[in-house]
């Protein structure tokens, strides 16, 4: 047979109906089709090499056992960690996870809504989603769980970034910091706009200040965070009494211990540098970076919220409309960030 076996022709070797062939491949014939009918169905499929067509069957049941995670940028290591957490949670529910990059898709809000609504997908997770995206996600928000995200229209699950920053402020002024700079994420995700703001108060409210002529934005990616570094760090350096200096990831910090040690330029000695995310760069990193954990559990806590509301489980998917789960972060202080001088 050179095109595909079909359900016919599976029902024709059997001596069986179609209607019996998918009662048998869909797992229903118990109590319905004896079980040496069901055994030779399954025999005939085996020999046919027959595939179900997995969108129709999909249509019949209603549910396709696939979701998605939405994230930035699948190059930031984070989001690996988050990847292993959701596909933990979807796999005891038996579904499949596929990733989808938003920073590298124009249209991604547009192919994630078509995949949804032909039920392709069941739902999705998105990650700090921009203003313009969510309002594209609007149409099916039912099917969605939005991390990092600040739309009271969608079930949503929150990083506490901005417990986050004060963290980072009461430490360095703990060690005498008052004046620092920032190094930012190039991205219109507000998660990262939260960090600096939250920061700022902080420092403002407690005799300090984030030094603008101190701060540099740049892509999330070593070689370009290298570049826009060096510019950093040459603003520091000519701003005698900036002590330290606070980044958006850690990957950005990496970038900046490393070309601070190439300038010859001490850490912690001259500048203390903190970094968010915990990954595994901060302890590979000399000296080990100081930095906000922000757990990966949170990828198993979105998947347990988005299955119990497409899967109609109960449980924490029910909470909506403003009423976010909050997880907590928590500072790793390691020998990146020390007195000021």
């Amino acid at each position: 047979m050179n095109r595909p076996a079909t359900s016919t022709d599976v029902a024709r070797r059997a001596g069986v109906s179609q209607s019996t062939v998918s009662l048998v491949l869909r797992g229903k014939d118990e109590g319905r089709v004896t079980p040496e009918t069901a055994d030779r169905v399954r025999r005939a499929a085996r020999e046919l090499d027959y595939e179900p067509n997995a969108v129709a069957l999909n249509l019949k049941r209603g549910r396709a056992d696939v979701v998605a995670l939405v994230v930035p940028t699948v190059t930031q290591p984070y989001f690996a960690s988050v990847l292993v957490e959701a596909e933990k949670e979807a796999r005891q529910a038996g579904c499949d996870v596929i990733l989808f990059d938003s920073g590298s898709d124009d249209d991604w809000t547009g192919r994630l809504t078509r995949m949804v609504r032909s039920r392709q997908l069941d739902g999705a997770i998105v990650w700090a989603p921009t203003v313009d995206e969510v309002g594209a996600l609007e149409a099916i928000s039912e099917s969605l769980v939005l991390v990092e995200a600040g739309s009271a229209a969608f079930n949503r699950v929150d990083l506490q970034i901005e417990e986050g920053a004060e963290l980072v402020g009461e430490h360095l002024r703990g060690l005498g910091h008052r004046r620092v700079g920032y190094f930012g994420v190039r991205a219109p995700r507000d998660t990262y706009l939260r960090r600096q703001r939250a920061l700022r108060a902080y420092l403002d409210a407690h005799g300090g200040e984030v030094v603008d002529a101190c701060s540099e934005d740049a892509p999330l990616e070593l070689d370009a965070a290298e570049r826009v570094a060096g510019r950093l760090i040459d603003a520091v350096l000519g701003e005698d009494t900036v002590t330290a200096v606070v980044c958006d990831d850690d990957l950005l910090a990496a970038a900046f211990v490393a070309v601070c040690s190439e300038r010859g330029t001490p850490v912690p000695a001259r500048l203390s540098v903190v970094g968010y995310g915990d990954l595994s760069v901060a302890r590979l990193v000399r000296p080990q970076l100081t930095t906000v954990k922000l757990p990966p559990e949170v990828g198993g806590l979105a998947m347990s919220r988005l299955l119990d509301a497409v899967h109609h489980r109960g449980g924490t998917g029910a909470h909506r409309n403003g009423t976010p789960l909050s997880v907590p972060v928590s500072l790793v202080e390691r020998a990146s960030s020390g007195p000021a001088r």
